[in-house]
C-alpha cells in the first residue's frame, strides 16, 4: 500500500471516529438534559457536570476531527506530491509526537479513572458519590476514545516507519 492510500485510511478512520463522538453527543444529550431537570436524586445530580463535559469534549473534538482531516489529508497529499521523502519524514515526526501524546494521556485518563473510583469509595455523601461516579464515567469515556484513535494511529506510524527506512 502506498503512502496517500495510508494516508487517507488514518483519517477516514478518524473521521469516522469524529462521526461516532457527534453521534454519541446525540443520543446521551437527552438523558444528560433530564438529568438537569430539578429532582430529589442528589446522586444524579453530581453526575450531571461530568456528563456534561464528557458531551462538550465529544463534540468539540468530533466536530474538530470532521472539520480538519480531508484538509490535512488534501494538504499532505499536495506536499507528498512535491517532495516525497520530505513528506514522509515530517509525517513520521509529527505521528511520533502524536505517538507519544496518545500514551501519556492514556494513563492520565486511566490514573483518573483509578483516583475516581477511589474517591467514590471514600465520599459519604451521595452528591460526591455522584460526581465521583460522573468522573468515572468521563474518564473512562476519554480512555476509551484515546486508546481507538492510538490504535489507528500505531497501524499508520508503523507504515511511515517503513516506508523511511525503505527510502
Amino acid at each position: 500500500m502506498d503512502f496517500i492510500q495510508q494516508s487517507n485510511n488514518w483519517a477516514k478512520g478518524d473521521i469516522a471516529q469524529g462521526q461516532l463522538m457527534i453521534g454519541f453527543v446525540m443520543f446521551f444529550l437527552f438523558p444528560v438534559i433530564i438529568l438537569s431537570i430539578p429532582s430529589h436524586n442528589v446522586l444524579l445530580k453530581g453526575m450531571l457536570i461530568p456528563l456534561s463535559l464528557l458531551l462538550v469534549l465529544n463534540l468539540a473534538y468530533g466536530g474538530y476531527l470532521l472539520l480538519t482531516r480531508t484538509k490535512n489529508v488534501q494538504e499532505t497529499q499536495r506536499l507528498y506530491d512535491k517532495n516525497d521523502q520530505q513528506t514522509l519524514e515530517k509525517e513520521l515526526h509529527d505521528k511520533e509526537k502524536d505517538d507519544k501524546s496518545y500514551l501519556v494521556f492514556t494513563r492520565i485518563w486511566a490514573s483518573f479513572v483509578i483516583i475516581s473510583v477511589v474517591l467514590y469509595f471514600l465520599s459519604g455523601k451521595d452528591y460526591l458519590k455522584g460526581l465521583s461516579l460522573g468522573f468515572i464515567l468521563m474518564f473512562f469515556g476519554l480512555l476509551v476514545v484515546d486508546t481507538h484513535f492510538h490504535s489507528r494511529l500505531k497501524v499508520y506510524y508503523s507504515f511511515l516507519q517503513k516506508a523511511t527506512q525503505d527510502n
